[in-house]
């Protein structure tokens, strides 16, 4: 279980990456990759990725566009 502040709010989790929305958590994930495939499939400007470092929240300096370009590569041409 994965536990901190972020924007003044109590965030606990069973997993360490997690997307942060407008309302509050919009969902957790294993990997930060699934997280950016879900920021993808939802628009550039939907939501902030953390990843809990074993103490704390720390927010991730993403750039979508170019994790997108990686994934896609990556995967052949599909990434959501």
């Amino acid at each position: 279980m994965y536990s901190g502040i972020i924007n003044r709010e109590v965030v606990f989790c069973c997993h360490p990456v997690v997307v942060i929305g407008k309302t509050g958590v919009a969902a957790s994930f294993e990997t930060e990759d699934d997280a950016l495939r879900f920021l993808i499939g939802r628009g550039l400007r939907a939501g902030a990725v953390y990843r809990h470092d074993g103490s704390k929240w720390d927010r991730l300096q993403v750039d979508v566009r170019e994790a997108y370009a990686r994934l896609f590569r990556e995967e052949g041409g599909s990434v959501v």
